[in-house]
């Protein structure tokens, strides 16, 4: 039998959470005949327990182990532990490259990886049909993230332009404001990865949905500012961002980007607004822009994702109609965009013209050659989906 090896981290968010996954990999690489067990934060153990790499994955309650009973143990602390909080330090490394240099390894693909159940699948499936949106063709925001230095303030506005022309689906922990579009707060976080999943595009600030959006093979629109976005999602091929330029004649314009040392930040932190300048002088009309880009860069490939994941050969998504959906319906609110609302069976429904209004007379802008290297980027996968070769005038339909 082979080593008993335990790779562990408590604190932190899910982002930080789903970055230990390459590390998993790595371990299994790196010890192929070893017991792997994998322990995480309690609130994070339905979102891992059913990962394929690990032997086990457990949330110890005291988080106390017993060293001695392995041969190995791996601490994925950090990397904020590791820093240096001085003004000249430079954060260069990844979180993900941190701890795969802690368990001495590195995986071929070093992207986060995590998938729902069918089940879980169909639940989602089945919700977005009730709200009239389809599977594969919505955009999903983030409102904001869990630290208030990382939100972009002008986010109202870039809903604004985005359901102007596709169906948005709103995320957030927390409540959102009536701005016309669906909502889904406060999902589990398994039915937030299962929503990511299905969606087109997610767009949102340096916070967890970024690394769903990896995880699920999704395409993400970033808007970083205190963060660095070429350290930040250097590991998500399908990822692309915004970010402003150096902010010259302010406090921090030698410190910029900031995040991660103290000294840095500390004058954005001291307004009143609690909001960094950086992303508050961001015209929304960038993000946007960048969002119509991939929309249509990648709509061959969330065809044939959306094919692949509900296994519906014919492109029309379908939904198991058995699944009890009631208690994720108890967490998602649908706000009526220009149209009445009824509720059946606490079940959101729209009474009027279905909210697809995605830009359809574009052509795609992917090529076969292209998807295929995305896929070849995120790696050998069972879910790698395999795209067919177009005829040289083949277009999308308008």
């Amino acid at each position: 039998m082979g080593a008993k090896v335990l790779i562990y981290r408590q604190v932190g968010g899910i982002g930080d959470q789903l970055c230990c996954e390459p590390a998993i990999r790595a371990a299994r690489a790196r010890y192929p005949d070893a017991h792997i067990t994998w322990a995480v934060g309690e609130p994070f153990l339905p979102l891992f327990f059913d990962n394929p790499t690990a032997d086990a994955v457990i949330s110890p309650d005291p988080w106390e182990f017993d060293f001695d009973s392995f041969d190995l143990d791996f601490h994925l602390e950090g990397p904020e532990t590791d820093y240096a909080q001085s003004v000249g330090y430079d954060i260069k490394k990844s979180r993900i490259e941190n701890w795969c240099e802690r368990v001495d390894g590195f995986p071929d693909n070093m992207c986060p990886r995590w998938k729902p159940s069918q089940k879980e699948r169909s639940e989602i499936a089945g919700w977005l049909s009730e709200a009239n949106i389809v599977p594969g063709r919505f955009v999903l925001v983030q409102w904001q993230s869990a630290i208030d230095m990382k939100n972009y303030p002008r986010m109202p506005e870039l809903i604004e332009r985005l359901k102007a022309k596709y169906s948005v689906v709103v995320t957030n922990l927390g409540p959102v404001p009536d701005m016309g579009v669906c909502v889904a707060t406060d999902l589990d976080y398994r039915m937030l990865g299962a929503l990511t999943e299905q969606a087109a595009l997610a767009v949102g600030p340096d916070s967890c949905l970024s690394h769903f959006a990896a995880a699920t093979k999704t395409p993400f629109v970033g808007i970083y500012g205190p963060t660095d976005a070429s350290v930040y999602l250097k590991h998500y091929p399908l990822a692309e961002y915004v970010m402003p330029g150096r902010p010259e004649g302010l406090p921090c314009s030698d410190t910029f980007p900031c995040w991660g040392v103290a000294e840095r930040n500390w004058w954005c932190r001291t307004r009143p607004s609690k909001t960094p300048w950086c992303l508050e002088t961001l015209d929304p009309d960038l993000p946007a822009s960048l969002a119509d880009k991939m929309w249509n860069k990648y709509r061959l490939y969330n065809d044939q994702k959306r094919q692949r994941i509900l296994g519906d050969p014919t492109g029309i998504w379908t939904f198991d109609p058995t699944v009890d959906t009631r208690g994720l319906r108890e967490a998602l609110e649908v706000i009526p965009v220009g149209v009445e609302i009824r509720h059946l069976d606490r079940a959101p429904i729209l009474r009027s013209e279905a909210l697809i209004r995605g830009d359809r007379s574009a052509d795609a802008e992917a090529s076969t050659s292209s998807l295929n290297m995305i896929l070849d980027e995120l790696g050998p996968d069972e879910e790698d989906l395999q795209i067919r070769k177009p005829q040289e005038t083949q277009r999308m339909p308008a």
